[in-house]
């Protein structure tokens, strides 16, 4: 489904992309509009992280995404589609947080 994309920043491992889900292919925008409100998520989680190797969906956090050329990464919630188990990372008291480079490819077409 991922190779239907034709928008975001492909890497070896995943896609990412802005979290635009009327974009998205049709199946996997539902899936994941469903898995964000069934999750509570809210849409300051403006990034996706679509993993190709792993059944994972990584939903980030980037509060300056449209303000800084390289912003910091605040929040993540990783769901295993498989388990259906959830990780949170809270990195905003991290001294040195993940930073998003090349964030304007997020919205290019690929």
């Amino acid at each position: 489904m991922l190779k239907l994309l034709t928008f975001g920043k492909r890497l070896p491992t995943a896609v990412y992309c802005y979290a635009l889900y009327e974009e998205l292919p049709s199946k996997l925008g539902i899936m994941l509009e469903h898995l964000r409100e069934r999750l509570s998520i809210g849409e300051e989680f403006n990034v996706l992280k679509l993993h190709s190797r792993q059944m994972k969906v990584s939903f980030l956090d980037y509060p300056d995404f449209d303000k800084l050329a390289h912003p910091a990464l605040k929040r993540s919630i990783v769901v295993d589609l498989v388990t259906g188990k959830c990780r949170q990372i809270d990195y905003s008291k991290n001294a040195n947080p993940p930073i998003l480079l090349m964030g304007q490819r997020f919205r290019q077409h690929i």
